[in-house]
């Protein structure tokens, strides 16, 4: 959390939601204390809980962040400097990290893709090297959730959103700068989109 709460030089420029599907008076009073909106959700589905926290947000540009990755500290830094250019879809490179935090590898991919054209030829690639692949390493402009009915999205946000991105006439980016940590461990259940074996 304190990452995603110091991102220089943004701090008070953007807005950060918690939406959690429990009530913790302690916890409640910390995210109070650090002005952060404390977002109950009965709904148990990512697409919900996504779009439970696009109800009451007021910025444009979304990123997202799960409870067990983190954002380094100049994440914001280039998603404004991205979104500012013309993109819509931005993923960015991560660092893969096991449960003790020791970086286990990099991953990341560069790409911008453009017009249906661009999209056609390049999609495929960009799925298979990870753009599709962990929520916490995207952002994306609010239109392009509006297209999806987010509530029937029970697990694999982050492929609907990037599907979404794939049929909209909107730029797309993938940054293979690591922005995100991400966190493998034991209850982890993500699967990993890069191997066909892995979905099936």
């Amino acid at each position: 959390m304190g990452a995603a709460l110091n991102q220089k030089p943004f701090q008070g420029l953007y807005e950060v939601i918690v939406v959690k599907n429990f009530r913790d008076e302690t916890i409640d009073r910390q995210l109070e204390k650090w002005g952060v909106v404390d977002l109950y959700s009965d709904d148990v589905s990512q697409g919900g809980q996504v779009s439970d926290a696009l109800g009451v947000a007021r910025g444009d540009v979304m990123s997202l962040l799960d409870d067990d990755d983190e954002f380094l500290p100049e994440k914001l830094e280039r998603v404004y400097a991205a979104f500012r250019d013309g993109v819509d879809y931005y993923h960015n490179g991560r660092l893969v990290v096991n449960e003790a935090g020791k970086v286990l590898r990099v991953e990341g991919y560069s790409a911008i893709i453009k017009g249906e054209e661009e999209k056609a030829k390049y999609a495929l690639e960009m799925m298979i090297h990870g753009a599709a692949f962990n929520n916490s390493s995207m952002s994306f402009r609010r239109a392009i959730s509006e297209a999806l009915d987010l509530e029937k999205c029970d697990l694999a946000i982050d492929v609907f959103i990037f599907t979404a991105a794939l049929l909209s006439s909107r730029a797309m980016a993938d940054d293979p700068r690591p922005l995100t940590l991400y966190r493998v461990h034991s209850q982890h259940v993500g699967a990993d989109l890069r191997s066909f074996e892995a979905m099936i």
